[in-house]
């Protein structure tokens, strides 16, 4: 895509946003500890495509969220999502909003989000703010719990307020994950002699729940 640089504008650049979202890593054997644990294979959470959409942009701003897919337009991978945007200019945003689903059997937790930058398509990352409200769903959407939210962190500071939200929070099966991330670029950005980007991975880390003895037995002592 040609970037054209408008004299109204400070910049007129292409970003992109990559999401990569993982199944449970570690079965651990104990909430609190981390002790030896075996590896669990295969997803147990996955993103709801119908459910993931571009919420709102500026003027301007084109934005979508895109899955893997064979030549047949059929989904390959629900565990991971490309979040796009081109044609953002100084001080414009573009929101999205995400769905996982645990499908498996299994009450899991976020141990952690770890971010991992493109050290070649990193010349935005200091003109980019975030905000997000992290939600979960219970029982098909019966009620829903407000985890947390986050407000103008820098990228450097993405995984670590997404983790402060979301750390050792159950999942339940049939849970469902929903977080408004919104991007806000600054109102003022150098101009650049080369085609601006930026790109990058946020991984979250899931971990298999189990629960504490004492949690045992406040359970076996419900009616």
């Amino acid at each position: 895509m040609k970037i054209k640089v408008s004299k109204d504008k400070k910049i007129l650049a292409i970003s992109v946003l990559v999401l990569v979202f993982i199944g449970v890593s570690y079965a651990m054997t104990n909430a609190q500890a981390y002790m030896e644990s075996t590896f669990v294979t295969g997803s147990l959470l996955e993103l709801i495509p119908e459910e993931c959409r571009v919420l709102e942009t500026s003027k301007g701003v084109l934005a979508e969220v895109e899955f893997q897919r064979d030549k047949s337009g059929k989904i390959m991978n629900k565990t991971d999502i490309n979040l796009l945007a081109a044609n953002v200019t100084a001080g414009s945003f573009a929101e999205y909003r995400l769905t996982i689903q645990n499908i498996s059997e299994l009450t899991v937790t976020v141990d952690e989000w770890r971010l991992e930058i493109d050290k070649e398509n990193n010349s935005l990352a200091d003109y980019i703010s975030f905000s997000g409200i992290v939600t979960v769903k219970h029982h098909d959407g019966e009620y829903t719990d407000i985890l947390g939210s986050f407000e103008n962190v820098t990228l450097a500071r993405l995984s670590s307020a997404l983790t402060s939200v979301m750390q050792y929070r159950k999942i339940e099966r049939d849970d469902k994950i929903v977080l408004d991330i919104k991007l806000q670029f600054v109102d003022e950005i150098e101009p650049f002699r080369r085609n601006p980007g930026l790109s990058y991975e946020l991984i979250p880390v899931f971990i298999q729940y189990f629960p504490e003895n004492n949690d045992l037995a406040q359970e076996s002592e419900k009616p």
